[in-house]
């Protein structure tokens, strides 16, 4: 068998149906074989039912975290290639001729770690639209990356089984230590923005995209939350937050000199900071754009700080069955 499609799910009856329409229309008449299967982890609706009128093998997933889910579904899998989606997910044009393209690809170097892009839909709030980047449908070229997200990911069964799969006792960023993992294997890792998604899930507020990333950064473990680069700029970013009212009053009550450069100097980065994320995030894209996304990514820095400070404060609480599960946006990318 060539895929295995593995969706985790809770209560997903709204969503679930448009992803597996987008699977059956995109694999129909391609030549490919595959394997739908939905790991539940305690849905009180509809969702188990829907999954198996559409042809899916439902696996109890209940009481585990989304990685844990992931990993159950992939226990069941039969597919040379693991295709992990979220459900509220629906695939574009093109993506089953871009799956074509990379089967052979992986056959032949089974150590990759390949994510597929993901885009906002059509009707998306202006903050989805700014958070991901522009990739028309067709668009080829692959990106070497340091980690892709499981919300959109492949990775052949005999490497993820070698890797262990996903570490079921992180409640989130359990992608990126994937991707540390297999980078410690070898594995090449890379985006395909051919290999495209609409993402229906994203949030459509600046509240919930800031839950969104204090979620994303509390991984419930001190070392692995460490093991995310954005963590070592989270705690400096908030530092400097701190210093600039102690050095503003400083230079406006004593007499010290050096605080207003200081002071200059501490505004331009927690300005210019944000700015080069946005960059590094969208490439070269209208400056409206990119001042928009700049104002983003201090949330971003914002809610990760937040995130490593909750986790070096308190210890990590023991989580079970729906509060584990999520999908990227409600806890959430």
């Amino acid at each position: 068998m060539d895929l295995s499609i593995i969706i985790p799910v809770l209560n997903e009856e709204e969503n679930l149906p448009r992803l597996l329409a987008s699977v059956q229309k995109q694999l129909f008449g391609s030549g490919l074989t595959y394997e739908l299967i939905v790991a539940d982890n305690g849905s009180t609706d509809r969702t188990p039912v829907i999954a198996t009128e559409n042809g899916a093998t439902v696996v109890d997933a209940g009481g585990l975290t989304v990685g844990g889910a992931r990993n159950r579904g992939a226990q069941e899998a039969e597919g040379n290639i693991l295709v992990f989606l979220d459900a509220d997910m629906i695939l574009r044009e093109g993506w089953v001729q871009a799956m074509q393209r990379i089967l052979p690809q992986l056959a032949a170097n089974q150590r990759q770690i390949i994510g597929g892009s993901i885009a906002a839909p059509p009707n998306a709030s202006w903050i989805a639209q700014a958070w991901f980047p522009d990739r028309p449908v067709g668009t080829t070229g692959n990106k070497g990356v340091r980690y892709v997200g499981s919300a959109h990911l492949l990775i052949s069964r005999s490497f993820f089984n070698e890797l262990g799969g996903f570490d079921p006792e992180l409640r989130s960023a359990e992608d990126y230590d994937l991707c540390v993992r297999g980078r410690g294997a070898g594995a090449q890792i890379y985006k395909e923005p051919a290999l495209s998604a609409c993402h229906e899930g994203t949030p459509n507020s600046l509240q919930a995209f800031f839950r969104r990333e204090l979620w994303h950064g509390g991984s419930g473990r001190l070392p692995q939350i460490l093991k995310q680069r954005i963590m070592w700029l989270a705690g400096p970013w908030l530092i400097l937050h701190l210093a600039l009212p102690l050095l503003a009053f400083a230079w406006w009550r004593t007499e010290c000199s050096g605080c207003g450069p200081l002071f200059l100097a501490n505004a331009t980065l927690l300005i210019f900071l944000p700015f080069v994320l946005a960059v590094r995030k969208g490439g070269a894209t209208p400056i409206k754009r990119t001042i928009t996304r700049s104002a983003l990514h201090y949330i971003y820095l914002w809610a990760r700080a937040i995130a490593l400070v909750k986790a070096l404060i308190t210890p990590p609480k023991p989580v079970s069955g729906q509060q584990q599960h999520g999908r990227r946006d409600n806890h959430n990318g």
